[in-house]
This record gives structure tokens, sequence and C-alpha cells, in this order.
């Protein structure tokens, strides 16, 4: 929401407004922090950047606009794709319900009614976050844009019963045309294609740039961080792990999102430890494997009693799959650095004991440069020593 909101400032009045909105909203985050959507914000938070955008751009709808420039993104995402499979727009609503928690964890949704054309939304707060009318405003500004994914124009909200003003619950009376012409001219299906198209060829970019950012990395710990954090570009969650096993050791490697350290421990040991069935639903556990190895797992979680569509487990799947692809060469880089540094130390201890006089100094020599070629911590080197009749360090 925040990357979006401050877009729209942005675009009204450059960054003079985005700096004068943060102030208003007694925000202490940077804009970069913002603008990066895989990114949290706390509600009260949100709550203030509705009213300071208000304020600064004097949009009598600030709110409902920002929730609408959020729908239209998501419809040039990859996600846009994912959502179009669901075969129509009430079907997508249902889905956007199943999984609120993609977009917040403070309302919790559901479809009372749904049909060709029409689609009713319950909404209610979280227990502890009071519903605001900006954010009843911004609800209404995603659900009206929802049918402009096949190809039609956007959908009428009605919403009349209101939490926020003290109704039991937010009710949205959603209706929108089916089968009609788009406004210029071409045909539903046409239209609805064209979108494809556009999400197709966003999809494509956000390919590529996955595997830019992830082959430009040279460390294996970049590596694992970059995937870490390119995974809620993916699929929206709460918390992210990836838990994998990479060298000739099988060394554990953790990175996360959203965490605490201190918690980390559990979630490894039931992610490499227990069957995937016997996971929650809030969790999406998808393998990072290649061709050549099984590495471990990248888990996103979100909040219990919360779940995942099959089609996000598609796409993180996929995702994960680059992920494995990128370790392959990780991998492939450690151990050819490995073997450099082997044949390099073994090659400085053949020129030493060339020039070594004494079996002693011989010994020496060796025990220094073992550490080198096979890594570890202690070396003895034992000699035998003929007129004591023993092997002596």
């Amino acid at each position: 929401m925040s990357a979006v909101l401050l877009a729209r400032v942005n675009a009204y009045g450059g960054q003079d407004a985005v700096a004068e909105v943060l102030s208003l909203a007694g925000s202490r985050r940077t804009p970069e922090y913002l603008l990066d959507i895989a990114n949290w914000i706390a509600y009260d938070e949100a709550v203030a950047l509705w009213h300071a955008g208000a304020r600064v751009t004097h949009h009598p709808n600030f709110a409902r606009a920002v929730g609408e420039d959020a729908a239209r993104r998501l419809a040039s995402s990859q996600v846009a794709a994912m959502l179009r499979s669901l075969g129509s727009p009430e079907n997508v609503y249902r889905a956007v319900a199943k999984t609120s928690a993609e977009f917040s964890t403070v309302t919790r949704l559901r479809v009372r009614d749904a049909g060709p054309g029409f689609v009713e939304v319950v909404a209610n707060a979280a227990d502890g976050f009071p519903r605001s009318r900006d954010r009843c405003a911004w609800t209404s500004g995603l659900l009206a844009c929802v049918p402009v994914l096949f190809g039609v124009d956007p959908a009428t909200v009605e919403h009349e019963e209101c939490q926020a003003m003290g109704a039991a619950s937010c009710v949205y009376r959603v209706q929108w045309k089916t089968g009609a012409e788009v406004g210029d001219g071409m045909t539903e299906q046409v239209a609805a294609l064209q979108h494809q198209l556009d999400a197709m060829n966003e999809r494509l970019a956000s390919v590529f740039a996955a595997a830019s950012d992830l082959i430009a990395a040279d460390d294996l710990d970049d590596v694992l961080a970059r995937i870490t954090a390119r995974a809620a570009l993916e699929v929206r969650a709460v918390r992210y792990l990836l838990a994998v096993q990479v060298g000739p050791n099988r060394e554990l490697h953790c990175h996360h999102k959203g965490f605490e350290q201190e918690g980390v421990a559990e979630y490894v040991d039931v992610l490499l430890n227990r069957r995937p069935s016997s996971y929650p639903d809030s969790w999406l556990a998808v393998p990072v494997c290649s061709n050549r190895h099984a590495y471990g797992y990248l888990l996103a979680l979100r909040s219990t009693g919360q779940s995942f569509l099959a089609q996000e487990r598609e796409l993180f799947e996929v995702y994960a799959r680059y992920a494995a692809t990128a370790l392959d060469g990780a991998s492939a880089l450690m151990e050819a650095k490995r073997r450099s540094e082997q044949s390099s130390a073994l090659l400085s201890l053949a020129r030493a004991l060339a020039a070594a006089g004494t079996s002693s100094e011989i010994a020496r020599r060796l025990a220094s440069a073992v550490p080198l070629v096979v890594d570890c911590d202690r070396v003895g080197v034992y000699l035998w020593d003929a007129g004591r009749g023993e092997l002596v360090r």
C-alpha cells in the first residue's frame, strides 16, 4: 500500500510532496523502505499516511484512489495471470477474500453472495485494529478494479454498511457488466487477451530480473540473501525462511525475513525433518532443488487461519527452481575456489619440501600446509625415532 501511495503523491508534487506527507504522518520510515513492496507497516502508520496524503494532494477520495492504483498495478504484475486463471471476476473476489492476509493482517474478508456480474463482500476488522473510513475507501478502490483483469470496465461498489460508522460489518455490493464491449470498441475477449499479453510480458521481465539478480551475486551468503529478499516479490506473506544445505559437508545455511532470530531454529527443524503433509495451511513450503542437488526448502508464512492458492504454490515452485539453479552456480564457484586453493597449497608444499634440509623442517612445513588442503583446525606430525623405537611429535 505505501509504495502505491507514495507513487501517487510523487506524481502530484514530486519529492517535496513525499517529504511533506512523511512529515505530516509522523513517519520515521525512509521513502526507500516504504517503496519496497516486500516491507510491511503498522496499521496506524497506514492510516496516518492516508490522512497526510489527502491533505497534501487535496484529493477528497485519496484512499480510494490509492486502492484503485494498487489494483491497476496488480493487473500488470505476474499475479494477474494467476488471477485470470480462476476464470471469472466472481471467482477472483472469492480468492481475494480467502487470501486477504496477502494484502493486510488487520481485516478479514468473506464473500456472502456471488454470481455473474455481482458479488457481496463482508469485511470485519481484526481484534485490536478498529476499522477506519480510509481503510474502507481503500478497500472499495481495490474491489472496483477486479473486472478490469477480464477486459471489462471497473465495477461499481456500493458501501452502505460501514463498521467504522458503527455497523457490525462493512458490506460491499459490487456489480459489473458481463459480455459487454469495452469502451474503445474491442470485444471483451480481445481486451482480456491484451491484458494477458501485458501480464506475460511483465512476467517475462520479472523472470529476467530474478535471474539477473541471482546470477549477479558472487558469494554464497549474498545469493542466499537475495533469494530470500526476492521471495516476497513472488508471493505475499508475513514471513519468509530459506533453509538449505550447501557444500561438500552439507553445511546448513538459514536466511529469513520477518522472523525473530530465536524462533528460527524451530521452523528449520520442522522444514527439514517432518513431512510436508504435516505443515499447517498457513505455510507455503516448496523444495529448493535442481537436476543436480536437493538443497532444502523455501517457506512463506501467513497468519494462523490463512492459506495459499494453488496458483501461488505454482509461482513459488517456479521461483524455488530459479533459486536452486543459482545455488548450483554458487556451489560450483565455491568448489572451484576450494580446488584452486588446494592446488596452490599443494604446489607451495611441494616447493617447501624440496627446499627443506632436515626431517624436523619437513615436518614443520607439512604441518603448516595441511590446514590449507583439508580444512582443519589442528595438525600433528609424528616422526619415527629409530633409536627410541617410537613415534615422536
